[in-house]
């Protein structure tokens, strides 16, 4: 069996602040899913990450101690981020 890190290319966890003036680029990614764990509640889920609102993810309460809880992103190719 495989881990979900060598199928899936997933990372560890990371807190990402970004701060600054808008970028303004026709380079922009913008064909990127939002996936995540089962949300807390409809008004949680994981489209409030990036929605430029005062929204954010809430997943729902794991019920075993080793779920995986997540949010995040499946991009349409690879990407260098810089």
């Amino acid at each position: 069996m495989q881990d979900m890190d060598e199928i899936f290319g997933w990372s560890t966890e990371k807190t990402i602040f970004v701060r600054g003036k808008d970028f303004k680029s026709d380079n922009i990614i913008r064909n990127v899913t939002p996936i995540s764990s089962k949300p807390y509640a409809p008004e949680y889920t994981a489209v409030n990450v990036t929605d430029g609102k005062d929204t954010y993810f809430k997943s729902e309460p794991s019920k075993e101690p080793e779920d995986s809880l997540y949010v995040g992103y499946l991009f349409d190719g690879i990407y260098t981020l810089d």
